[in-house]
C-alpha cells in the first residue's frame, strides 16, 4: 500500500491544525475572565481609544519635540486635557509579535507565565463593562500563534482589512455603536 499526499491535503491538515490551535488557545483566554471577577469602571470616560502602531520612534515625531510637524492630530490631541501622551515608552522585544504579546497581556519579560493564559486588556475591559472594537490594518492573520490576533477576535467586534493602508481604518469606525461604554483598538499597518 501506498500513501500518497498530495498538497491540497497537506493544506487541509495545516489548516485543521490552525484552527485546533486557535480553538484551544482561545479556549484557554476563556478560562481567564474567571479570574477577572470583580473588575468595575466608575470613570466618566465613555470613550477611549487605543492606536497600536508599527515600526515608529518617537524621537522622529513632532508631538514629541521633533523638528518636522509631521504628527499634527497627534500634537493638537496631546494639548487636551483627557489625553495622556506617553513620553517614556519602551518596548519589551524587538519582534513585532512577542513585544505585542507583551504589551497586551500580564505576560512580560520578568514572569514566566504561558502567553496564551495571561489576562488580556480586551477580556478586562470587557469585565468593566466596555463595548470592545479591534480594528486593523494588519489583515486576519489565521494564525494561532499570534497572540495579538487571538486576543484581537475577543474583541465583541474585530474588523481587519488587508492589502489597504492604515487610511482605509477610518472607514471601519462607522460598526461603533455611539451609545454604549466603549474602547477602540486601532492596529496600524505603518
Amino acid at each position: 500500500i501506498k500513501l500518497v499526499l498530495l498538497d491540497s491535503h497537506l493544506y487541509m491538515q495545516r489548516d485543521f491544525n490552525i484552527a485546533y490551535g486557535y480553538m484551544q488557545q482561545s479556549k484557554n483566554l476563556s478560562e481567564n475572565m474567571k479570574d477577572i471577577g470583580g473588575v468595575k469602571s466608575n470613570s466618566s470616560i465613555r470613550n477611549i481609544v487605543v492606536v497600536i502602531g508599527e515600526s515608529a520612534n518617537r524621537d522622529y515625531m513632532g508631538a514629541y519635540g521633533y523638528e518636522r510637524d509631521n504628527t499634527p492630530w497627534m500634537s493638537k490631541m496631546s494639548q487636551m486635557p483627557n489625553v495622556v501622551l506617553f513620553d517614556k515608552c519602551y518596548t519589551s522585544y524587538r519582534l513585532t509579535n512577542k513585544a505585542l504579546a507583551y504589551m497586551l497581556t500580564d505576560k512580560s519579560q520578568y514572569n514566566d507565565k504561558d502567553v496564551f493564559s495571561a489576562l488580556n486588556i480586551v477580556d478586562v475591559f470587557k469585565a468593566a463593562g466596555f463595548q470592545t472594537y479591534w480594528i486593523s490594518d494588519q489583515g486576519n492573520i489565521s494564525n494561532f500563534r499570534e497572540i495579538y490576533n487571538v486576543i484581537a477576535q475577543r474583541a465583541d467586534v474585530a474588523k481587519f482589512i488587508e492589502h489597504g493602508g492604515d487610511a482605509d481604518l477610518i472607514d471601519l469606525l462607522d460598526i461603533i455603536d455611539k451609545d454604549d461604554k466603549k474602547v477602540i483598538f486601532v492596529h496600524l499597518q505603518g
